[in-house]
């Protein structure tokens, strides 16, 4: 069995700590409705589909190309964990070529949350190139595209055919997404390929391994910056910069309340014409704190 090799690829910010529960099902593909027996099986490892051309899949149940105990289609690597894995084209070097390979989370990313994702691959041995942007790319629906957007990729190129390289890093969930997908999202004109002695492929053709993205435990809080500006309404404010949903409250300089809220918007205004003219104060209430400004009608 090959050494494991640890290169770490630092895309986003990488907080140092410790892991939770995998929200990947069978991150491992261990579990199999079938034994592969052709190219872009993918589908018989549990909960995963193909979302873009045909990933393949190799099991130790396979006595022929599609095996991981000995040489195979992909040239000869032992799995990381277990005995499965999954292989795809990362970069092709006459055409803009990706295969793509999705499963559907345990339950779907909490906004604001950091998430770690962690995957293991290794460049197979037929590959002519070496390549990167092989990472991870999330969606409310299941459905992948070579857009560009990766919430984490490595933007080194993997030359490797050897050793299991671990590609790993942290991202802020900006959506409540439910799917995650494996593979290369970006066109050919954002990748980058370097030419290998040998390989009968012309292309990057990877190896990939013992898949998660697990909750770190760290919320950001965005920062609360509420402006207000008067408007050409006499005694009409306008506000933004708030949360949706924060609370608001807006009391006069006695304490006593003109107006309160709990579902305040992201921009409104504000209508003190009513009241007698002078000092208030307007509290907001949000997850990223309170904050108190004080305006005056005149």
């Amino acid at each position: 069995m090959r050494n494991h090799l640890s290169i770490f690829f630092l895309v986003f910010t990488c907080l140092p700590l410790g892991y939770s529960q995998n929200l990947v099902p069978n991150g491992s593909m261990e579990i199999i409705t079938s034994c592969p027996t052709t190219y872009g099986e993918i589908n018989l490892a549990t909960g995963w589909f193909a979302t873009l051309n045909s990933p393949d899949y190799f099991n130790s149940c396979n006595d022929g190309p599609y095996k991981t105990q000995d040489a195979n289609l992909g040239g000869t690597q032992m799995p990381f964990h277990g005995g499965a894995y999954c292989a795809m084209v990362c970069k092709n070097s006459n055409s803009d070529y990706h295969e793509h390979q999705t499963i559907k989370l345990i339950q779907p990313l909490i906004v604001n949350n950091t998430y770690q994702c962690r995957m293991w691959v290794s460049l197979c041995e037929i590959s002519s190139y070496g390549s990167n942007k092989l990472g991870f790319q999330f969606s409310a629906n299941g459905e992948s595209s070579v857009n560009n957007l990766s919430q984490l990729y490595t933007d080194s190129i993997i030359t490797n055919k050897t050793n299991w390289v671990l590609i790993s890093g942290s991202f802020v969930a900006k959506s409540p997404f439910a799917y995650v997908s494996i593979g290369n999202f970006f066109e050919d004109s954002h990748t980058k390929m370097v030419r290998l002695d040998g390989g009968s492929y012309g292309g990057a053709y990877f190896y990939v391994d013992s898949i998660s993205v697990s909750g770190t435990g760290e919320v950001v809080i965005e920062k609360l910056d509420l402006v207000l500006k008067r408007t050409v309404e006499p005694g009409v404010f306008s506000m933004t910069g708030l949360q949706q949903n924060s609370s608001l409250l807006i009391t006069k300089a006695s304490g006593e309340v003109v107006f309160s809220t709990d579902s305040a918007s992201q921009d409104m205004k504000i209508d003190l014409s009513p009241f007698d003219r002078g000092t208030y104060c307007v509290i907001v209430e949000s997850l990223s704190g309170d904050i108190v400004r004080k305006i005056i009608t005149y």
